[in-house]
């Protein structure tokens, strides 16, 4: 459904996805996704939110009102973002081969949760 919702968005907005499902290989920007071409308020996602709730106020999400949030309640909000340079780092390439090394799906979980999947989320 949110690919669903993204792929609308985007194409309502003439942004050109060259396939059918764009792909971001997030290590690439790792450390500086506030640059990120995926972030772009013209041709991305928009950039980081803004206000006291991180409302995104451009690109293709800008003022959306979704009704998902937060946690398991459904009230209205807005999309919300915050972009931290620091934090994205935990997404490079050593921590995300460090995350895909454990051989139990507990232990991949615990990696995944507690690396690249915690600082982009």
């Amino acid at each position: 459904m949110f690919i669903r919702l993204v792929y609308r968005q985007c194409t309502q907005c003439d942004i050109p996805l060259t396939t059918s499902h764009s792909y971001w290989n997030e290590t690439l920007d790792s450390g500086k996704f506030s640059s990120s071409p995926v972030f772009d308020k013209v041709l991305g996602f928009g950039g980081s939110g803004q206000g006291a709730n991180n409302c995104v106020l451009d690109g293709p999400f800008a003022n959306l009102t979704v009704n998902i949030g937060p946690g398991f309640t459904t009230q209205p909000r807005c999309v919300n973002r915050k972009i931290t340079d620091g934090l994205s780092s935990l997404t490079g390439k050593t921590y995300v081969d460090q995350a895909k090394a454990p051989t139990t799906f507990w232990k991949a979980q615990d990696a995944l949760y507690s690396g690249p999947r915690e600082s982009f989320y």
